[in-house]
């Protein structure tokens, strides 16, 4: 649940004991899942930090404040999804764009591509491409390239 994911980042005012009935506190809960939820989104699409190819989840938690487990069911709640397929999602998305980009299409290689976008190698980026979007890279970019 909520209430156990981020529990324990939550100063206990009085040292009283969380009471759970209270509905003011439940929304504080909620809210600061969502604040996590909005952060972890900031550093993937505006800092896009899964362009490291060696980003663990250890490297977002830290990121964020917080531990691994907190941002893995973070992932697992809000994006239906665990941390190696949604890290990678952000690199396909990307890697798209990139082949999709007539200008930086002709000059990168697939390879170049693979790298820029966060894969340790053209494998599996080809591997992870093929397997989300259903074709190979190479088709994208001839199928897909602004002309």
């Amino acid at each position: 649940s909520i209430r156990e994911l981020i529990q324990d980042q939550l100063p206990l005012c009085d040292n009283e004991p969380y009471q759970e009935e209270n509905k003011d506190e439940s929304e504080v809960l909620y809210s600061l899942y969502d604040e996590l939820h909005e952060r972890m989104e900031h550093l993937l699409k505006e800092e896009q930090i899964f362009r490291n190819s060696d980003l663990r989840l250890n490297d977002l938690a830290s990121h964020l404040g917080t531990n691994r487990t907190y941002v893995s069911r973070l992932i697992n709640n809000k994006e239906n999804s665990n941390f190696c397929d949604y890290i990678n999602s952000h690199r396909i998305k990307y890697a798209k764009q990139l082949l999709s980009s007539t200008q930086k299409c002709e000059q990168m290689s697939l390879e170049d591509i693979a790298l820029e976008a966060g894969f340790s190698s053209q494998s599996s980026f080809y591997r992870v491409f093929t397997n989300i979007e259903g074709t190979t890279p190479a088709k994208y970019r001839k199928e897909n390239a602004e002309y």
